[in-house]
């Protein structure tokens, strides 16, 4: 198995638009707003060099046992089938090293690697926020506490807990690393965290409520699957976590946790599509087709004559559509978080690059 530092995978161009300033708000803004702890409390002051060479060399060591955990068979892990939803297969894993907690969910995606690693991008703490809440919907608050390198890092972490009745929302300080590796002769992409204790991540408990949680090596795997079907990757998510604290938690929680997580996997897919409509080149209102001139939907065919039907237009191919098939997406372009309509036909191609460049202006609708 060869495992390598992604220096960085390619990403697809992006489009400098500006927008109308009273339909947008910034993501500033928007992640402000979920802010459960004060950023004071993370004194991160610099770390020692003896420190900063320890978690690097963990940061090369994690990845890989990320890879073997999530290998179903001959890995390092037993796993028996617990549920399979056609879209999502989850099963549970029973790890002789540890009492952890163990889970594995896997799904199959529309996406390169590039559009992966794009997923776990983010330079500064708002692009990483925006990003981590939105591949898990359980995430309250999270915050990048130290940049060791562009693929390394250390963060903070608090999930919602799946039954706040019986048990507290569990936090985490965590290191996560990320690189491109080759198996089995198919290209990979892996995002491996576990947990570390750093000064600068105080325990929250007495002042939020917050119980410090113990994360074994966990995190995504994609995997491209060549031939067998082009174009898509393997997505596997592996959970290794010790939820820690004074009473034992049943199992049904950990279960009821884990369905959240699901759901999070099954939006990776959704987050590929928005990520890869966001780097599209829309088209100028200009360049669109004058609503006047189509007397029904160019997609469903149905006409517009009926009072109920609506004409509009997709910024993508132009074509005027009724509303059922040209919807709003919430997309990011230009790091500026706005709406634009999409037909269906566009929002399902896998690449976006026969749309050129059309121009620097966008109106919205």
């Amino acid at each position: 198995m060869h495992l390598c530092c992604l220096h960085p995978l390619k990403s697809c161009p992006t489009t400098d638009t500006p927008f109308s300033a009273q339909k947008t708000v910034s993501s500033a803004d928007a992640i402000m707003s979920s802010v459960l702890v004060p950023r004071s409390l993370f004194r991160c002051s610099p770390l020692a060099d003896s420190e900063t060479e320890y978690l690097l060399q963990l940061a090369s060591q994690v990845p890989i046992q990320v890879i073997r955990r999530a290998q179903l068979d001959n890995g390092s892990i037993h796993w028996t089938l617990a549920t399979d939803d056609a879209d999502v297969v989850m099963y549970q894993g029973n790890d002789a090293t540890n009492m952890a907690n163990t889970w594995c969910t896997i799904t199959e995606v529309q996406a390169t690697l590039e559009e992966a690693a794009a997923l776990f991008a983010g330079d500064t703490p708002v692009e990483y926020e925006r990003n981590h809440k939105a591949l898990a919907s359980d995430v309250l608050d999270c915050y990048k506490l130290y940049t060791l390198n562009p693929d390394v890092g250390v963060y903070w972490s608090v999930l919602q807990s799946p039954a706040p009745a019986l048990a507290n929302p569990r936090d985490f300080c965590f290191l996560q690393s990320q690189g491109e590796f080759e198996h089995a002769g198919h290209r990979g992409f892996v995002v491996a965290k576990m947990s570390v204790t750093v000064s600068g991540c105080p325990d929250l408990q007495d002042s939020h409520g917050y119980v410090r949680g113990l994360l074994y090596p966990s995190g995504f795997v994609f995997t491209e699957l060549g031939s067998r079907r082009p174009g898509y990757v393997q997505v596997t998510h592996v959970v290794q976590v010790d939820p820690l604290g004074k009473t034992k938690l049943p199992p049904w929680i950990y279960k009821r946790g884990m369905a959240t997580r699901v759901k999070g996997l099954r939006q990776v897919g959704h987050q590929l599509r928005l990520n890869r409509l966001s780097q599209a080149a829309f088209r100028t209102p200009d360049q669109l087709v004058p609503k006047d001139t189509r007397t029904k939907c160019f997609l469903c065919q149905c006409a517009f004559r009926r009072v109920f039907v609506k004409k509009c237009r997709c910024r993508l191919c132009g074509e005027v559509m009724c509303h059922t098939c040209c919807k709003h997406w919430p997309l990011v372009v230009a790091g500026i978080p706005t709406t634009v309509r999409i037909c269906s036909s566009c929002a399902l191609k896998p690449n976006l690059h026969e749309y050129k460049a059309r121009g620097n202006v966008m109106e919205l609708l």
